[in-house]
């Protein structure tokens, strides 16, 4: 009677401490949103989540969805901090503010008389540090990219493709569509002959290549970019139909976790130092042909990264989902496609029309250049 008595108190105990982990788990996972000290949503009063908006530091505010008011096909910041829709003058002086916050005092400066730049070659330009924004992932990060680039569309922009020679620099104006289609699986690399002003776009559908850029950054063995931008998910889910079609959503997500946990230690070490951003996977059309995708799928995906990348130092930008939900409501409704302008592109069910893309543009120029006078 005893040792059964005996059994049952541990079987009890057990359980309670089962449940206490699992709350414990819980209470931590709910601690943090965007890698900020935020409560979830459903948790806070609209006080509370305005005072966030307010207070919190930008580069986290910008990104977070619970910032913005989403109607309309468009997203309006509701924080008490400015929100600009950025030109390609504010991009220029942004990239300005941030070099002289950032450069050596001590150092000449190579873009004191950045007049002298007007007739250079793009490879000599090159070689002096600027401002460098990278941006890698899949085709979504490199339509962040694209947009980025006609943003800024100027006659001392110059672009090069890594495929061709190292000094093979291009006016940024030939940078068509046809010729991004074609060479979209490559390095991409723009610079401004005035401007200290350097984006890069590094394709990493699967995130495999990041891990060694990391490393060799962290150690000092390559030069840092003043901020990275990445993300992947999409050809992680693409690639796993048969394991989704066989043992489910949960098994099929195994290999996007295991890499996220490869990266994980070393996006932490790199984000002390290096303002660091993970983009969650947008929504997208929902069709027979691409049943992989659905809301749920693509939410687990994001939940994982969530889970895994979160309290890591980098931020987790969330705030475009909401506006994919409505620019592919939009799309169910009327099928337009405006290929002159890539404003809609409804007939591709895996990306957004630039529609959408400028405002995310706007969110990241907002978080990385309202930090300049903090």
């Amino acid at each position: 009677m005893m040792a059964t008595c005996w059994h049952w108190h541990c079987v009890l105990l057990v359980i309670i401490v089962f449940l206490s982990l699992n709350f414990i788990a819980y209470y931590l996972d709910s601690l943090f949103l965007n890698g900020t000290r935020l409560p979830r949503p459903f948790q806070n009063t609209p006080e509370e989540i305005q005072r966030f908006c307010n207070k919190s530091p930008h580069i986290n505010k910008y990104l977070d969805k619970n910032c913005y008011h989403y109607d309309d096909l468009k997203a309006r910041f509701i924080g008490d901090d400015p929100y600009f829709n950025f030109t390609k003058e504010h991009i220029f002086d942004c990239a300005r503010k941030l070099w002289n916050t950032k450069r050596n005092p001590k150092e000449v400066d190579p873009w004191q008389n950045k007049t002298s730049y007007a007739k250079a070659s793009a490879s000599v330009v090159r070689k002096h540090p600027t401002i460098h924004i990278m941006i890698a992932g899949d085709s979504h990060m490199r339509h962040i990219f694209e947009v980025f680039v006609k943003r800024i569309l100027d006659p001392r922009v110059k672009y090069r493709i890594a495929r061709f020679k190292k000094d093979h620099w291009e006016d940024v104006y030939a940078m068509g569509p046809k010729k991004r289609d074609y060479y979209h699986e490559d390095y991409q690399e723009v610079i401004h002959l005035g401007v200290p002003l350097r984006i890069t776009y590094v394709w990493d559908k699967l995130l495999k290549g990041l891990p060694s850029s990391l490393k060799s950054w962290i150690a000092g063995e390559k030069p840092r970019p003043t901020f990275l931008l990445f993300a992947t998910a999409l050809h992680y889910i693409m690639e796993s139909r048969r394991l989704y079609q066989r043992f489910g959503p949960k098994r099929a997500s195994e290999r996007y976790a295991n890499q996220l946990r490869v990266l994980a230690p070393l996006v932490k070490e790199f984000a002390k130092t290096t303002p660091t951003i993970f983009k969650f996977m947008d929504h997208l059309q929902i069709g027979p042909e691409n049943f992989l995708t659905n809301k749920d799928h693509i939410d687990l995906y994001n939940d994982i990264a969530r889970k895994t990348l979160v309290g890591h130092h980098l931020v987790l930008w969330d705030s475009t989902v909401p506006l994919s939900d409505l620019y592919n409501e939009e799309c169910q409704k009327y099928e337009r496609n405006t290929p002159e302008t890539e404003m809609w592109n409804c007939q591709d069910k895996m990306h957004m029309g630039h529609i959408v893309i400028q405002q995310y543009l706007n969110m990241y120029l907002n978080a990385i250049c309202n930090t300049v006078d903090e």
